[in-house]
């Protein structure tokens, strides 16, 4: 643990280069569904709050509709700071759905956002590794997401072994964070876990991963990406895998997103319908968390 609190303290000296002194006092804002809990507040509010630079969720939360209106093209948070999202010490792991939000908080170009110790869900249609939510500041890229220690829950996703084909043959390594020994690759590997009572096999699980997410525009849905993605022990949970007659029919991010109404037409892999091997209420109640 010592390493990696160092590790993060590496990336944000490196995308703080250019060194900006604040004129507050950092603190620790603590966070529950609704800021029901007592002193608490939401989500939105610690974002907002630039005096904030530790963000600990101390329930499971769901955004519901608190970003509704900061959805980009309209008016992003602005986030000109080093921002951590993280559990609290020594209790589970807590769940973040993020319902598919896009572009929501807008990272400045010198600032790195961490998220370590927790589980998302809902963070991306389709496939890829980015993180919807987040935007780079337009047309100034230098920003840096850092996931750290964490859980992806999946809907539906291709195969373990696909995916690291497409990582090894479709995502350079950022020179931004190289590795100490050549050759400069992406690691990733497979893991067996268990999360909340559900075990999963043959997940994907991301050891040490650097990519620049282009900033790209989306007709009608605004920008998105523009930042680079430094993951470490990051694993991938999926309650359904898709088959290559589903992807055959439509494109990963289709099928990945629509995978539930699209079940018919989009079968699952044999003997991998359930990659969660407990029972079926246990997946039920995993897909509830994340589709709900």
């Amino acid at each position: 643990m010592a390493k990696q609190s160092a590790l993060l303290s590496l990336v944000a000296s490196l995308v703080c280069g250019c060194g900006v002194v604040a004129a507050f006092s950092e603190r620790t804002g603590y966070v529950s569904q609704g800021g029901a809990e007592a002193n608490t507040t939401t989500l939105v509010e610690a974002l907002k709050d630039e005096a904030v630079t530790k963000i600990i969720l101390v329930t499971d939360y769901d955004v519901g509709h608190e970003f509704n209106d900061n959805w980009s093209p309209r008016s992003p948070i602005a986030v000109n700071r080093n921002v951590t999202i993280t559990g609290r010490a020594g209790q589970p792991m807590p769940l973040w759905n993020l319902r598919f939000q896009r572009a929501s908080v807008e990272l400045c170009a010198s600032c790195s956002f961490t998220l370590d110790s927790i589980a998302i869900a809902n963070e991306r249609r389709g496939n890829g590794a980015a993180v919807d939510l987040f935007v780079g500041a337009q047309g100034a890229p230098g920003a840096v997401l850092v996931t750290a220690n964490l859980v992806r829950l999946r809907p539906a996703c291709t195969s373990t072994a696909s995916t690291q084909e497409l990582i090894s043959k479709a995502q350079r390594r950022s020179s931004r964070f190289p590795l100490a020994q050549e050759p400069q690759r992406q690691l990733v590997g497979e893991v067996n876990t268990t999360f909340r009572g559900v075990a999963y096999t043959n997940m994907l699980l991301v050891e040490d991963f650097a990519y620049d997410v282009p900033l790209v525009f989306q007709e009608a849905l605004g920008s998105v990406g523009g930042y680079t993605m430094f993951v470490r022990n990051t694993v991938r949970l999926c309650a359904n895998i898709l088959s290559g007659d589903c992807l055959r029919e439509k494109s990963p991010d289709v099928s990945a997103t629509k995978q539930q109404p699209h079940r018919a037409a989009c079968p699952c892999l044999p003997g991998l319908q359930h990659p969660a091997s407990n029972t079926q209420r246990a997946v039920q109640r995993l897909q509830e968390h994340l589709v709900g």
